[in-house]
């Protein structure tokens, strides 16, 4: 017969007007198949994968995957964090404050005091409430020598000295620290 359907419709149409799928052997007519972004051949819609960085519409074969997220992508937009070396989307991967180095989001922590990201692994814990912090943002206390957050630290009254807040004793007198 000269009229087949669509695999894709289920329109009755003149065989000649229907396309192959070179995926799926699906037919369909021009306006229900999708062009591959490229090589415009024409696909079942469902034979293609979207690239989650350029939204390129390709056959799954051209695609790789984000180690972090497993979003489909092309191979030459992946990005390795160059400290875990997985493979990445590049708005998966953040720049170390201290390091520079582009990695992992996962791998990153907020500085209690200035909010910038940094390795958790290159941040210093504070000894009074454990709150993680870049070495440049804290203050040394004077008497122990720990570093510590800066609301930590407090002047003493007595010796003027910078000093843990939890070192420090209130005078009786004048209920200063």
């Amino acid at each position: 017969s000269e009229f087949e359907r669509s695999d894709l419709s289920g329109k009755l149409v003149h065989h000649i007007l229907l396309h192959a799928c070179p995926v799926t052997g699906k037919r369909g007519l021009a306006e229900e198949m999708e062009p591959e972004t490229g090589t415009e051949t024409l696909y079942a819609p469902e034979a293609l994968g979207t690239c989650a960085v350029s939204g390129a519409r390709v056959t799954p074969d051209k695609l790789a995957r984000s180690e972090i997220s497993g979003s489909p992508c092309h191979p030459q937009y992946l990005k390795r964090c160059e400290v875990s070396g997985v493979l990445s989307l590049p708005d998966e991967l953040r720049v170390c404050t201290e390091t520079g180095h582009r990695v992992d989001l996962r791998l990153l922590t907020t500085c209690a005091v200035c909010g910038e990201l940094a390795l958790r692994t290159v941040l210093r814990a504070s000894p009074v409430s454990g709150q993680l912090f870049q070495e440049r943002c804290g203050v040394a206390c004077e008497l122990t020598g720990d570093l510590c957050l800066p609301e930590e630290i407090a002047v003493s009254a007595v010796s003027a000295r910078k000093v843990r807040r939890d070192r420090l004793v209130a005078s009786e007198w004048s209920k200063r620290l």
